[in-house]
């Protein structure tokens, strides 16, 4: 029985960029898994709500009616969002409103935060009204 001795030759420079991209690729992993570790503890903490308890109200001006949104807000986050002191010729004249703002309650209801509530592109528009006149009435709601 032969046996070859094989000699395997290893250039030192070889050896230091193996050992040199190594260590990058485990930094570049430590810090990915930092990343996102640390944005889902920022997001948990901005979805915690700071405000304080009670209705606060809003108005949206829609020619000559006037249309009151009010937000209820407890210590756990928003409750309930609705349309008040809105008149049947209004009502009428924007169909939309009721519906989008039964939407947008039943997703607060839900616990969904606002910049994440859906809706069709249909009602993009009537939609960004209503939960600006939302967030106006959130803004009272600061401490």
């Amino acid at each position: 029985m032969k046996s070859k001795t094989h000699i395997i030759i290893l250039h030192m420079k070889e050896i230091i960029y193996t050992v040199i991209f190594a260590a990058l690729a485990v930094i570049l992993i430590i810090l990915l898994i930092y990343m996102f570790s640390h944005k889902k503890t920022e997001e948990t903490m901005a979805a915690i709500p700071d405000y304080a308890p009670g209705v606060y109200t809003s108005s949206i001006n829609l020619g000559d009616a006037a249309i009151s949104v009010s937000v209820t807000v407890n210590k756990d986050g928003i409750t309930d969002a609705a349309l008040t002191d809105i008149d049947e010729a209004t009502a009428a004249a924007y169909p939309l409103l009721a519906t989008c703002m039964a939407d947008i309650s039943a997703q607060i209801k839900e616990n969904v935060p606002l910049n994440q509530i859906t809706y069709s592109s249909s009602n993009q528009y009537t939609v960004s009204l209503l939960l600006e006149a939302i967030n106006n009435a959130l803004s009272q709601a600061a401490p």
